[in-house]
């Protein structure tokens, strides 16, 4: 255990922590791995932020939520990191070679981070901070857990261009990115994300030109690049422009992508796959996932679930899919070769811009197969599907019941 007050951390949110902090990291570097205890305070960390190449764990002791962490106002409970400088990643996690050290095993977690971000509510744009929480290309095996991102421009960022990233795991995030949450790229083993709420934490109502109209415009809970079989679930997102975005990058696009038990709220599209090939033979898999379009519906905006015509050969499973309150389609699927196999789904009050979307629209070489259960309610007229759409027809009654099958006749 190493300590960042027995290094010189003063935690007052006023003195700059960052040599303190690092000071103990080194120390626990220098013993081959350790826990860097990150007491109950607010440690000011400045250029060149926090820096991880071994097996350390920085851990805090917690945190509750506020909106103003820095001094003058009330200390908040629990670990607090603060950044107040643009251009500043708080923690970087990276593979030094020159001793060859990785930092396979390293771990941040009980940690609050916030940072200093303009208060102007008729014109917002955050500052232009890197991510809070950022993975080099080749960090393997690390754990990003239990952390509250109060207000970071971007949250974490995993991987990029170069070597490979594999085995992450990021669970139990909070908080209220102001544009991107989440973004991963050349994560080739696994990527594990659970139990995220991105919510109103900072600031909310704000006006037309605040912070509400910039991430209801401008911000992405989670990016996943190339990304083999991610798997995420318990996902909330509130209020984001996009909830969960596939795309393509460099290093290529997203494969199996796992998507279970999760809610976009408020958002203007839930999930989107833009710009993105070939998924391969597995399809990207959605079970369990609800969405609700914004308060005021965007005539430009194509629907709930999107596929835009910039994808191809794209492959989706839908399973238990709720769907409402759109100014597009429920569900829009457009370019060439994408197939969407839908079970189970209750679509409602889409074509809110009464723009003629449908509930279920496939163009462009699209397909969809819709299966048994299903209720699609569409606005002002429009169409409950559109384009290729086969719905499943003939659903058999089922069998009265009777004594052979302990019905209530066989009482």
């Amino acid at each position: 255990m190493f300590d960042v007050r027995a290094y010189g951390a003063a935690g007052d949110g006023v003195t700059d922590d960052t040599a303190a902090l690092q000071r103990a990291i080194d120390a626990a570097l220098a013993g081959g791995g350790g826990r860097v205890a990150v007491g109950p305070g607010r440690y000011l960390v400045r250029p060149p932020g926090l820096r991880i190449t071994g097996p350390v764990q920085l851990e805090g002791r917690g945190w509750a939520p506020a909106r103003d962490p820095f001094p003058p106002a009330p200390a908040p409970t629990g670990s607090w990191l603060l950044c107040d400088t643009p251009g500043t990643t708080v923690v970087l996690l990276e593979v030094d070679p020159a001793p060859g050290r990785s930092p396979a095993g390293a771990a941040v977690r009980g940690l609050a981070v916030a940072h200093r971000q303009p208060g102007d509510t008729t014109g917002f744009r955050p500052l232009d901070y890197p991510a809070a929480i950022r993975l080099q290309p080749g960090c393997t095996d690390i754990v990003i857990e239990d952390l509250f991102l109060l207000n970071p421009t971007r949250g974490v960022e995993i991987g990029g261009a170069g070597a490979a990233c594999g085995r992450i795991l990021v669970r139990r995030l909070s908080g209220q990115p102001l544009s991107d949450g989440i973004v991963a790229d050349g994560c080739y083993d696994l990527l594990w994300v659970d139990n995220i709420h991105f919510w109103t934490y900072w600031r909310w109502a704000d006006g037309p030109g605040g912070v509400q109209h910039w991430i209801g415009t401008q911000a992405t809970g989670i990016t996943l690049y190339r990304c083999d079989n991610p798997m995420l679930r318990h996902v909330f997102c509130y209020g984001y422009a996009l909830g969960l975005g596939l795309r393509q990058s460099e290093s290529g696009t997203p494969h199996k992508v796992k998507l279970s038990d999760s809610d976009f709220d408020l958002c203007g599209t839930g999930v989107a796959v833009t710009g993105v090939g070939a998924s391969g033979f597995d399809a990207h898999t959605f079970v369990n996932v609800s969405m609700q379009g914004p308060d005021e519906p965007d005539r430009e905006n194509l629907g709930g679930f999107v596929v835009d015509g910039r994808s191809s050969q794209v492959r989706l499973a839908l399973s238990n899919i709720a769907i409402y309150k759109f100014g597009g389609s429920g569900i829009h699927l457009a370019g060439s070769a994408v197939t969407a196999f839908i079970d189970n789904v209750f679509i409602q009050d889409v074509n809110l811009a009464n723009g003629g979307a449908a509930g279920i629209r496939a163009i462009h070489g699209a397909r969809a197969r819709v299966g048994w259960q299903r209720e699609i309610a569409v606005a002002h007229g429009g169409p409950e599907t559109d384009g290729q759409v086969e719905l499943a027809l003939g659903l058999p009654a089922p069998p009265a019941p009777g004594p052979a099958d302990g019905g209530l006749n066989g009482t």
